[in-house]
């Protein structure tokens, strides 16, 4: 009967710590932050090459084919949107002078705001009437950020998202614009498409 002690003691011990209410993963969950996915979860290892910090983004793409223009900001612009920062890593060949080595950036915008319009009718965007506007995701590529290398000098983006018009109609927008330059040779790639949801 002695022998059984040690277990019976563990028993009641156990069966006191159990006693409180289990916290659930729900409960956890309405506490914690949610991650960021990007490179900013990511250790640098101290390295001084690695450098991260958060920006604006403001660009345009034209169509060549019809009137439209897309605007892809981290600002709200047109009425519509939210401030979001963008996330920027770039790692420097260079650390003490950046300037004298190559420096690759990538930037990742994720919510990004998207604006279409129309520049063949006035608005109250910039002058040009707002089609849609929404949130979407962009990622910018620069394989060399001050043009310090040897290498051809390639840079641009992508993005995509679901965009609404003012009374709510559902677009699907996908963009990009690539730029390469190399021995005074200069070369620009634009392109997005824009349809209405249905169509």
């Amino acid at each position: 009967m002695v022998r059984f002690a040690p277990l019976v003691l563990v028993f009641v011990l156990f069966s006191l710590a159990c006693t409180d209410e289990p916290t659930s993963p729900v409960a956890l969950n309405e506490t914690a932050p949610a991650p960021a996915f990007n490179f900013n979860n990511n250790p640098d290892g101290g390295s001084t090459h690695i450098y991260r910090y958060n920006g604006n983004f403001f660009f345009v793409i034209e169509d060549s084919e019809s009137p439209l223009v897309s605007l892809h900001t981290t600002a709200p612009v047109c009425g519509a949107g939210i401030l979001e920062p963008v996330d920027i890593q770039r790692v420097q060949e260079n650390p003490d002078d950046p300037m004298s080595g190559k420096v690759r950036q990538l930037q990742l915008a994720d919510p990004i705001n998207i604006f279409v319009g129309d520049t063949s009718q006035p608005g109250t965007c910039f002058g040009i009437k707002l089609l849609a506007s929404g949130t979407g995701k962009l990622v910018e590529t620069d394989n060399d950020r001050f043009a310090a290398g040897d290498n051809a000098n390639a840079w641009g983006f992508v993005a995509s998202g679901v965009l609404y018009s003012p009374s709510g109609q559902k677009a699907h927008y996908s963009g990009h614009i690539k730029f390469a330059a190399n021995d005074n040779k200069f070369h620009r790639d634009q392109k997005f498409n824009f349809r209405w949801a249905g169509n």
